[in-house]
This record gives structure tokens, C-alpha cells and sequence, in this order.
């Protein structure tokens, strides 16, 4: 006996959409690497014209400072992230269950720790380079 098949625009639909965004997500990659420029085989030197005017007047004890200042911010970050963290995830569950495509639309990069933390590290990584440029010795 055979059985008809009823076919379903809206599940087709549905599945179409869902097979959109998965093909879409898999296709953006991952930014470029800076150049290596503090390695012992690095491709790239540093030179004076890679830093602000500000950074380039920073003395070996300044630059040491700067890194402990960030490096707590950093800390503080983190642990805000931390205790913020369990709340997200229930939301993001919830959220995600009823709402994932709009919900995932709508998120981008607003959150202030995400973009406090790329600042904090973008500046470490200056200050790092800017240690390694002046040969300041590890504190």
C-alpha cells in the first residue's frame, strides 16, 4: 500500500532558511595575523615609526607601570565577565530556544566587556612591543 507524501512549504521553507545561515556561518573566517615583530626569528623589525609619539616617549619604568595598570584591568574585566557569565547563559538558552536567528542577528559586538577587554589587549600588546623595541628587562 502506498502512502501519499504531503509535501510542507513550511517546513521546506524553515530548512532552507536553517541551511542559509549554517552555509553563511562557515564561510566567514578568521581576521589576518598582525606581522610577528618581537620573535627571535620574526619576520618584521620594529622600528620607532610603529608607535604614537606618546608610547615612543615612554621610559622602560613607565612602560613596566602601564603593563601592571593594564594587566589589572584586565583582571577586573575578566572577573565581571565571570560573574556575569551564568546569567548570560540562561538567557542565552532561553533566547536561543526561542529566538536563535533574531537573537544571533541582533548581538554583534556591543557588549562593553568584549570591547573593553580587545582594547585592554590591543594595549598590552603595544606595550609589549614597546618594551621589546627600547630592550627593557623584565620586571
Amino acid at each position: 500500500m502506498a502512502r501519499a507524501v504531503r509535501f510542507n512549504f513550511r517546513d521546506s521553507a524553515a530548512a532552507a532558511v536553517a541551511l542559509v545561515l549554517v552555509a553563511t556561518g562557515c564561510q566567514s573566517g578568521a581576521p589576518p595575523l598582525p606581522a610577528d615583530t618581537t620573535a627571535v626569528n620574526s619576520t618584521r623589525t620594529l622600528t620607532s615609526a610603529d608607535f604614537t609619539a606618546d608610547d615612543a616617549a615612554l621610559r622602560c619604568d613607565q612602560i613596566q607601570a602601564e603593563r601592571r595598570r593594564v594587566s589589572e584591568a584586565m583582571q577586573a574585566a575578566n572577573q565581571r565577565v565571570a560573574a556575569d557569565r551564568a546569567q548570560n547563559q540562561a538567557a542565552g538558552y532561553f533566547l536561543g530556544v526561542l529566538y536563535f536567528a533574531p537573537y544571533a542577528a541582533s548581538q554583534g559586538s556591543t557588549h562593553p566587556q568584549k570591547e573593553e577587554l580587545g582594547r585592554l589587549y590591543a594595549r598590552q600588546d603595544t606595550l609589549i612591543k614597546l618594551a621589546t623595541f627600547r630592550r627593557c628587562t623584565a620586571n
